[in-house]
């Protein structure tokens, strides 16, 4: 489970077990919401034929390893929450990894300075009454 804020990133990892020497494999990542699913990548242990949906693809990266997948997601938007499905799948082994994002509206934060000039604002105003 992952927890972000707007036009922050995140960063997907799923990794096969370690006992599994695996070498010929693929890596399919999607997104599962409420009543759809939607492809975001698919690559092989070589890292050749990398294919991206259109939609992700400017804001899309991924990185593959002998063990782990994943991907980096960047400018995250509220619609971006849901659960990311990473399959690792060979001839004689799959895996699933499931990942739970929510997206949550950017806190913004006063600057410091603001601060420093409220209080006698607020000061002044208290005295006037």
């Amino acid at each position: 489970f992952q927890v972000h804020q707007e036009n922050h990133d995140a960063v997907f990892k799923c990794t096969s077990s370690k006992e599994k020497n695996i070498t010929d494999f693929t890596v399919t990542w999607s997104i599962q919401r409420k009543d759809s699913s939607t492809f975001l990548a698919h690559f092989n242990n070589s890292f050749k034929n990398v294919t991206r949906e259109k939609a992700y693809e400017s804001r899309l990266s991924s990185g593959i390893n002998s063990t782990t997948s994943s991907i980096l997601l960047e400018g995250l938007t509220l619609s971006d929450s849901g659960d990311y499905l990473c399959n690792i799948s060979s001839p004689n082994y799959m895996q699933l990894t499931l990942i739970h994002l929510l997206v949550e509206i950017e806190r913004r934060r006063i600057p410091y300075g603001l601060y420093a000039a409220a209080i006698p604002l607020i000061v002044v105003l208290l005295l006037v009454r």
